[in-house]
């Protein structure tokens, strides 16, 4: 389930995650999962291993991931997520929600609020951006504190401060991983 030119795709029981989150990952991934879901949730034992290394993209591809491995867990499939060397933006926000959380000891991780480009549009655009950009800064702080174990006034810290880099310590002190694996 891989064309040749994709970073992101399928094999086996096993997501890559190795570029942007944008169009190709909903064509060469998320198309897919419905079927892996149903094979792999007959396994005797269902795991899925999802492998990132990415700077992130676009929510709503996010989103779709989010949808479907909340399917896996209610499938009873165990994802265990791999921080390859980065998780930035949208692919941190993928990498806490592993039942088992691996990062190599030299990657990086990145919380941080969405953001809204406002150039060329008119008022009432700008008002509907802000709505949906103050509606994933609350889902973030959400999902960051139901997935780690740090405390909502540093999580609303981090993110106020904006690109904040995470080290492997960093994340296995706030609960953020659970396995550094020597690179």
């Amino acid at each position: 389930m891989k064309s040749e030119d994709s970073l992101n795709y399928i094999q086996d029981n096993n997501i890559f995650i190795l570029g942007d989150f944008d169009s190709t990952i909903s064509t060469e991934v998320i198309k897919y999962l419905p079927n892996l879901i149903k094979v792999v949730s007959e396994e005797k034992h269902p795991i899925i291993n999802i492998f990132i290394n990415s700077s992130g993209g676009y929510t709503h591809i996010l989103n779709s991931l989010l949808y479907h491995i909340s399917s896996m867990k209610r499938n009873g499939i165990k994802i265990i997520t791999h921080n390859l060397g980065n998780c930035s933006s949208c692919a941190s926000h993928l990498f806490i929600v592993g039942d088992e959380r691996y990062m190599l000891d030299s990657a990086l991780l990145l919380f941080h609020y969405g953001e809204v480009s406002f150039s060329n549009r008119s008022c009432k655009e700008t008002a509907e951006h802000l709505k949906y950009l103050q509606n994933f800064q609350d889902n973030s702080v959400k999902h960051m504190e139901k997935y780690t174990k740090i405390p909502k006034k540093e999580i609303d810290r981090m993110l106020s401060t904006d690109n904040i880099y995470l080290t492997a310590e960093d994340c296995k002190k706030f609960g953020v991983t659970d396995y550094i694996v020597e690179g």
